[in-house]
């Protein structure tokens, strides 16, 4: 077929057995008509397309005209297209509770509808794949007719391959009730076999039972010791409401700084229970592995800390002024400014109050000061710490707060709640990174589900939050970034303390506090995967709280079977009256019948109304349609067709023309009494699109039953009703655990320490005092005068500049340069080894005692010349020692780099401090000695001198040069050995 076109003999297939291909060559396909319309000037003659080839004789059959017998009609032209106008509408979809559709900005969400009217195979016996392709028909109509060669070709625009599955497989109906018959909480499911098992343990197997019961799991554990254990694990879903002890009960601390304090040991079973502190240490890694959130929170401690101190310490130093009356010496600009016209009146009443006669003391006291009492205003100093708690979370609260201005003078101002524009960005971080945790997202699918069992497949199951869980888990990713305190985190309660207020504070506008889950749902099942935005929904009653209405605050498809849901509380009344899942009406199919064999259809026509007000009872009652093969119902045509003769099934497709029109007639039929319910003049697209619909099914799980059910109940579903229970809850206390005050003993009043008493006459008065008259002098003052510098006078000598001896020089250091070993000789010896023998060299660098000055060494390097073969530089390559390497032996504070020069003729051996700065100071320094390992020293036939530059660089721009000279010297002759005695 394809031999004359560029694909050859064999062309490829694609996964939909569509073939791509020129669009220009498709005329020279072999054997085939072509349905495809080509413009070579308008769509060029690259122009490509996917096509898929289609046998003439099912191409004839398909569009084919039908009369409403289902017999082909006579003297047909052209293909027949006018049908498919029934087969395609616009719909506009409310998508309210999915999970993905409904996550867009735009209200309005269109969907274009195709619908195909021929179905799949009939008489198969197992799942079949089947290939669906989405076909241009616009050039089908200029084919003549009918088609003579063995195949068309059809340009596909869409393709997909879907599993048709035989009679009497699980339909949707079906699998909507299997959930209701699963209905339960999340638990494990114990056989029969186990329940007896359990029974027959004594205590022993009612604690387990119990245990279970409550959801936990055994898991594999390692104790500190190394020993391989068991213990129990639950995930923050439990099956019922979690009792559990408050924070001023001591075995429950509000905070941890490993999670080790949260295990709970089982004394009955003795096995520890590692539930929390699995949560705590979640938390953390959650917080760790978020970048962003573990540099806010340090942020955030950093600020709340910063205005903790200022606050705490002005509120010591005032009070310590106080006690010891004596003006505060910590005054803000606002104090200042506000007591300058009390200082100005004070000053002025000096001169005539005579406070300075009236002193008994006299002059001795009038410029002592006392001395003050120590005042320690550290973080743990005695005077701070135990007023610094308040003020923490005085500062948390403003750092929580917004800068909204509301119009009201809250101290301090309202906190940030996500509406409006927080004081601290960085804690708009950390806010949702601690609410994320409260609705579980990024914790991982086995910390949710502990164990398989749990969820089986096909099952439905209910759930409470654990709020000790996320207390733990939130405490974890708090616990980041503790710098001051090793066992009492007081930040991160201040921190709590924040976010509980968050919690409690109505958010203006809305009436409600954030909500939080505490309750929640799972649905495994194939209608997960066939329908991903399944609707889940929730009927309020006309009792509940109109500012607490029931919402569902996560919807989210986390497998590809598996839906997850959160609710603000758990389902009970009188908030809530039902529990619905049901069809997403953009994923809803279509369907040619109800039920429809090889030789038999049956169709139930849907009551339609144009009438929205319309009142009729018979609402959800169809019109039915059977028909057999071969004999249509008289007076209604036929309107499905099997094949092109009596007993063939090759066709199987609906006759669109006659459905339309006997949809219409039974329809005006039926509402002959009322005919203003349905007055549409003719079958239209929307019509045909309501009626192929399947029917929208629904489970609804009606609440509530005062205990959870042990099974389940069974339960019906259809697109009317279905009825499951469930059980409700009291919503748990969702704040965080705060620590009880914390006592300390009774503060201290300052006093000044006591002072000798000195006597003193009283102050003389100023009125009879007169000024002491000079002595007499017996020989009076020389008469000198200041020469003046002439022309000819010299100008003093400059001064001789700095050297290295001065005391004002550089540092000084003693070089030396020897084999590992050899340095009791005191001298820069190196032997001349044979056969290249390798040596590990000490460079030993000592500061001279005496020589420290105010220098910033940055740099001190030795450049050693190196002899043949020399290594290969290319320019701009860093290339580096290969031996072993050089290392500095005890001063870890700086590192040595060996490197190359460009033409490899010399290696520098440059040591550096490990600095930001670039720099450290010379006066710290006792030595820089470092190592040099696996270096081949040059031999020589005689003794040789080596000189080894040495430069010593400080701060600012400063090089002093020096010399290390080194003696090659030949290898000491070997020992001879000890005759035997």
């Amino acid at each position: 077929m394809f031999a004359a076109t560029s694909l050859g003999t064999t062309p490829k297939q694609s996964d939909t057995l569509t073939i791509n291909m020129l669009a220009s060559e498709i005329p020279s396909v072999k054997n085939s008509a072509s349905a495809v319309l080509y413009d070579p000037e308008g769509d060029g003659a690259a122009a490509k397309t996917d096509l898929i080839f289609v046998p003439s004789s099912l191409f004839n059959a398909v569009f084919t005209q039908y009369d409403a017998q289902g017999q082909p009609t006579q003297g047909q032209t052209h293909g027949w297209v006018h049908h498919h106008r029934f087969l395609s509408h616009l719909r506009h979809i409310h998508l309210d509770g999915t999970a993905t559709a409904a996550a867009t900005d735009d209200e309005d969400h269109a969907y274009s509808v195709v619908v195909g009217h021929r179905t799949g195979p009939l008489d198969i016996t197992q799942p079949t794949t089947v290939v669906a392709h989405l076909v241009n028909i616009e050039g089908v109509e200029c084919l003549s007719w009918p088609v003579t060669q063995g195949y068309v070709a059809m340009s596909s625009l869409y393709s997909w391959d879907y599993s048709c599955l035989p009679p009497k497989s699980l339909n949707v109906a079906d699998a909507f009730a299997q959930l209701g018959t699963s209905l339960n909480v999340l638990r494990p499911g114990l056989t029969q076999d186990d329940e007896t098992a359990l029974q027959a343990a004594g205590a022993v197997g009612a604690r387990l039972h119990s245990r279970l019961n409550d959801g936990f799991s055994m898991v594999r554990y390692r104790v500190q010791t190394g020993e391989v254990s068991s213990a129990f694990f639950r995930s923050p879903l439990t099956p019922n409401t979690v009792s559990f002890p408050t924070t001023e009960q001591p075995q429950w601390p509000a905070t941890s700084t490993t999670g080790q304090k949260l295990q709970i040991l089982d004394q009955q079973l003795n096995l520890m229970d590692l539930t929390y502190s699995a949560a705590w240490n979640l938390g953390k890694t959650l917080a760790l592995a978020d970048q962003t959130f573990a540099v806010a929170l340090s942020r955030v401690r950093t600020q709340i800390l910063d205005v903790a101190m200022k606050m705490a310490q002005e509120a010591v130093v005032k009070t310590w002024a106080a006690d010891l009356g004596i003006p505060s010496p910590y005054r803000t600009r606002e104090d200042v400014v506000g007591s300058i016209a009390d200082t100005i009146k004070k000053v002025g009443k000096l001169p005539g109050s005579k406070l300075l006669q009236q002193d008994p003391s006299g002059m001795v006291h009038r410029w002592f000061r006392p001395e003050h009492p120590k005042l320690d205003l550290t973080y743990k100093g005695s005077e701070v710490d135990p007023v610094i708690d308040q003020y923490l979370a005085g500062a948390a609260a403003l750092i929580a707060s917004t800068t909204d201005d509301d119009g009201s003078s809250q101290t301090p101002p309202a906190p940030y709640n996500e509406f409006n524009v927080p004081y601290s960005p960085d804690w708009a971080v950390v806010l949702k990174w601690v609410m994320d945790q409260y609705f579980l997202v990024n914790v991982p699918s086995h910390y949710l589900i502990s164990d398989a069992s749990h969820l089986p497949t096909e099952s439905l199951r209910f759930f409470n939050i654990d709020p000790a869980w996320v207390w733990a888990m939130v405490d974890g990713g708090l616990s980041l970034a503790n710098h001051l305190d090793r066992d009492d985190d007081r930040l991160r309660d201040a921190i709590k303390g924040a976010i509980n207020t968050y919690l409690k504070t109505q958010i203006p506008g809305l009436g409600y506090v954030p909500p939080v889950p505490t309750y929640g749902f799972f649905v495994r099942s194939a209608l997960v995967t066939k329908f991903p935005d399944m609707i889940v929904d929730l009927k309020g009653t006309d009792k509940q709280d109109p500012n607490r209405p029931p919402e569902i605050l996560r919807h989210q498809i986390l497998g590809q079977d598996t839906l997850f849901g959160l609710l603000r509380a758990a389902p009970a009344s009188p908030d809530f009256c039902s529990f619905l899942l049901r069809e997403p009406p953009h994923q809803q199919y279509f369907a040619a019948a109800t039920d429809i064999t090889t030789q038999s259809i049956e169709m139930a026509y849907q009551r339609v109304y144009t009438d929205p007000t319309a009142n009729d009872p018979d609402r959800q009652k169809t019109i039915p349609y059977i028909a057999t093969r071969g004999s249509p119902p008289q007076n209604r045509g036929a309107n499905y067709i099997w094949g092109t003769t009596s007993t063939s099934r090759d066709v199987r497709i609906l006759n669109v023309e006659n459905y339309a029109s006997d949809v219409q007639t039974q329809l005006l039929n039926t509402f002959k009494s009322n005919p203003n319910w349905y007055t549409a003049p003719y079958a239209s697209a929307a019509l045909m699109g309501i009626e192929l619909n399947e029917p929208c099914w629904q489970l609804e799980v009606q609440l509530p039953y005062a205990d959870p059910p042990a099974t389940g109940n069974a339960s019906t579903a259809s697109h009317t009703e279905s009825t499951t229970t469930t059980s409700g809850q009291q919503r748990p206390d969702i704040l965080l655990p705060l620590p009880p005050k914390r006592q300390h003993p009774p503060r201290k009043k300052a006093v000044f320490p006591s002072q000798p008493q000195i006597a003193c006459a009283p102050h003389p008065s100023f009125t009879d005092r007169t000024r002491a008259t000079s002595l007499p002098r017996r020989h009076p003052a020389p008469h000198t005068r200041v020469p003046r510098l002439g022309p000819s006078t010299p100008l003093p000598a400059p001064a001789p500049p700095l050297s290295d001896t001065t005391p004002s020089g550089p540092p000084q250091f003693t070089y030396m340069l020897y084999p590992v070993g050899s340095a009791s000789a005191g001298l820069s010896q190196i032997p001349m080894l044979p056969n290249s023998a390798k040596q590990d060299l000490v460079f030993s660098i000592v500061l001279t005692p005496g020589t420290e000055q105010d220098f910033l060494l940055t740099s001190l390097s030795f450049t050693v010349p190196l002899g043949p073969p020399r290594p290969l530089v290319a320019q701009g390559s860093d290339y580096r020692f290969s031996g072993g390497g050089a290392a500095m032996l005890s001063n870890m504070r700086f590192v040595v780099v060996a490197q190359f020069d460009l033409g490899g003729r010399t290696l520098t051996l440059t040591v550096r401090p490990r600095s930001v700065s670039g720099s450290w100071p010379a006066s710290r320094i006792d030595e820089l000695s470092f190592l040099l390992s696996g270096v081949v020293v040059q031999t020589y036939d005689v003794a040789t001198s080596v000189d080894v530059p040495v430069v010593a660089r400080y701060e600012p721009d400063r090089a002093f040069p020096g010399d290390l000279f080194v003696e090659l010297v030949p290898p000491p002759p070997p020992v001879p050995p000890v005759p035997p005695s």
